[in-house]
């Protein structure tokens, strides 16, 4: 049976290699990556190709649930969710480095903490050259395809570092999970119906994150920071277009405390969709394919 699932979403060409780079040499062995992927027709068999030099545990797929062009972030990770079979579901940012006990740190505290899960700081570095045409590059965007050892060589950037990078290790509130290095128990992501697809309503895509990590921790499952369990991620956005979102983060924050407001007799995502009985399909038809 799969322990952990690592839940990488991505709307991105490219990011592949680093991605790859870091999951390929985890001293936790048993676990699977499940790339959640709205260009996966485009590239799953220059995927496949290039994983052959890696041999992550990759599961590959499309998103089911979607709203693209629009932001579709919570749809996206509800997909990544359902074909998730470990225990133990982590959300690894795309563009992510990590190092290779970083699943085995994440293990850690969900067996020596009862009820928590494990989070770690992100931190952003600059990245390398950018091939002069990189959209639809299905592998890498870099003019040098990435490589473990040039991680340390990007420098790190000097304004929006996570503030989790310069706490000490401790119980940590929900309100510090950003989706990008912490995980979360699979049970606990049933209880709650997932991630909560009202932030994706014309595009949002804020403060989800910090609604899922809040309402994990009022339904039993509370968060633990290891800081030096750290996601190194290429920051690629100073080029790279976001999706479309038609409502406003001021808009995305109203509908945050409109959702607050119901805690904690509420914490189930009010989706269209039962989370436990729809993992149970996509499970079921994963083990057939």
């Amino acid at each position: 049976m799969v322990k952990v699932s690592v839940l990488l979403c991505t709307y991105r060409w490219g990011g592949l290699d680093v991605s790859l780079a870091g999951l390929s040499d985890q001293t936790f062995r048993n676990f699977e990556v499940i790339l959640c992927d709205p260009h996966y027709d485009a590239r799953k068999d220059a995927v496949e190709e290039y994983n052959k030099k890696f041999n992550v545990p990759l599961v590959h797929v499309r998103p089911f649930r979607d709203n693209m062009p629009l932001d579709s972030g919570s749809k996206h990770r509800n997909s990544a969710i359902c074909y998730a079979e470990g225990e133990l579901c982590i959300f690894l940012c795309d563009y992510a480095f990590v190092r290779p006990d970083w699943i085995q740190r994440h293990w850690n505290i969900h067996e020596k903490y009862d009820g928590y899960s494990g989070v770690g700081p992100h931190r952003y570095r600059s990245h390398p050259a950018i091939k002069e045409v990189w959209e639809k590059e299905p592998i890498t965007i870099f003019k040098e395809e990435f490589r473990a050892e040039m991680i340390d060589s990007f420098p790190i950037l000097e304004i929006g570092q996570d503030t989790k990078l310069t706490m000490p290790a401790l119980g940590i509130a929900g309100s510090y999970f950003h989706m990008k290095n912490e995980s979360i128990r699979t049970e606990t992501l049933m209880a709650l119906n997932g991630c909560d697809e009202g932030f994706d309503v014309d595009g949002g895509h804020c403060y989800s994150d910090m609604d899922l990590g809040l309402r994990s921790e009022m339904a039993g499952n509370p968060f633990w920071l290891d800081p030096e369990n750290i996601a190194e991620i290429v920051q690629v956005r100073d080029f790279y277009p976001t999706l479309l979102r038609k409502r406003s983060t001021d808009d995305d924050f109203k509908y945050f405390e409109s959702r607050q407001q119901l805690y904690p007799t509420q914490l189930a995502a009010p989706n269209d969709f039962s989370m436990r009985e729809t993992r149970e399909k996509m499970l079921w038809q994963k083990k057939r394919s």
